[in-house]
Order: structure tokens, then sequence, then C-alpha cells
């Protein structure tokens, strides 16, 4: 289903008639409103581009970077795997990433900020879940009012000269670092306690 499609049938499914019209809901009757949240997925669903792959281009491993991605989205390599040759391929500093994010902002896919808009105003939690880094989407979610507690993703630990590699928890001198998979908050969709969770994403992960 095109984008554009989903985002609109996610609008009727979630939200009543006129729902960007209406104001927040009363506090006064948050324990009788049926709770509800919707997480989207980030790279090429709530955003147009793939953000590994744009950091990758921008450090000058694009394509190398590229066929990793598309291995790891079609199953071939395990996700934390393909993660950590991708971050070894590009071994970004801090200053180069902090350099990225200004030059090349995110790209919202179109809708999104209106979609985002209504469903905070009908009530509903919204979370972004997403195999990238949380340098490139708080930026997002902070300009959406989405709560930083709300992003699920991975964090890059730079070093104290913030050089890559990056110094993991845990980790010794001369020894491989835990993968970065291990470093994301993971999503316990038990603890959100919303009766119905709804997810956007832009491909279904391989069977285990």
């Amino acid at each position: 289903m095109p984008r554009a499609r989903c985002l609109a049938a996610l609008s009727s499914l979630f939200l009543p008639a006129r729902a960007r019209d209406k104001p927040p809901p009363s506090t006064k009757n948050k324990k009788k409103q049926k709770k509800q949240a919707v997480c989207f997925d980030v790279d090429s669903t709530f955003c147009e581009d793939e953000s590994i792959d744009e950091i990758a281009a921008y450090l000058g491993v694009g394509d190398a970077v590229a066929a990793l991605t598309a291995r790891a989205m079609g199953g071939a390599v395990p996700f934390q795997d393909a993660l950590a040759a991708r971050l070894d391929l590009m071994r970004p500093s801090r200053a180069r990433l902090d350099a990225f994010l200004a030059e090349r902002p995110a790209r919202l896919s179109p809708g999104i900020p209106k979609l985002v808009g209504a469903l905070q105003r009908a009530g509903k939690g919204v979370f972004l879940v997403s195999g990238g880094f949380r340098a490139v989407i708080h930026p997002i979610a902070e300009s959406l009012g989405i709560p930083e507690e709300n992003v699920y993703a991975n964090t890059i630990l730079f070093d104290v000269s913030f050089s890559f590699p990056p110094v993991f928890p845990g980790s010794a001198p001369g020894r491989r670092p835990p993968s970065p998979r291990s470093l994301a908050r993971p999503l316990s969709l038990s603890s959100l306690s919303h009766r119905r969770l709804f997810h956007l994403l832009d491909s279904l992960p391989p069977p285990p």
C-alpha cells in the first residue's frame, strides 16, 4: 500500500471525524478514555529516507553500507551483526555526526506532522521505534512534541575524545564490545499499558 494511503487509513482507524479540530482531552476524564497508541517505524516510514544510509553517504561509504542495509532488511544477516558491520564501515565521530545532522536534517513523510498532531489531540500515545540512532531521532521527536521516553532506538557512546570506536558499557580493552543492538532500550509492550497498540512499519522482520 502506498505510504500516503497507509497514513490515511491510519487516520480513519484511530481518529474520529474532525479530530483535528478537537481540543486536547480533559484530564478529568482521563481514566475513562480508551487507551490507544501508535508505534511508528522511523526510517522509510515516519521519515522518507534511511538515516543510516544517509549518514554513510555523507561519510563516503554509502554504497557499501546500503548493501548491508538491504541484506539486513531481507533477513540475510542478523540485524545486530549488520548494524555492527555498518558502524565499522562508517566509524562516525561525534563531530561528523553533528555536522551531518546540521547539514542534512531528516525529511518527514508527507502528512506526518498533521497526523501526529491529530493523534496527540485525540489523546493517543505516539511512539517512535527504530533500529537507527537516537541522535537522529530525538530532534524529530522534539519538533513534534513526542516525549523522549517514547523513542526506542540505539545509542552511540563515543570515547572521551568523541571518536570511534565507541565505548560500550561492560567492554574491556582488547575485547569485542557487546552489539550496539544490546544498547537499545527494549520495547516492552506490556509496560505501555495501552489496550490497543498499532504498529506502522515499512516491512516485517523475518521469522526467527
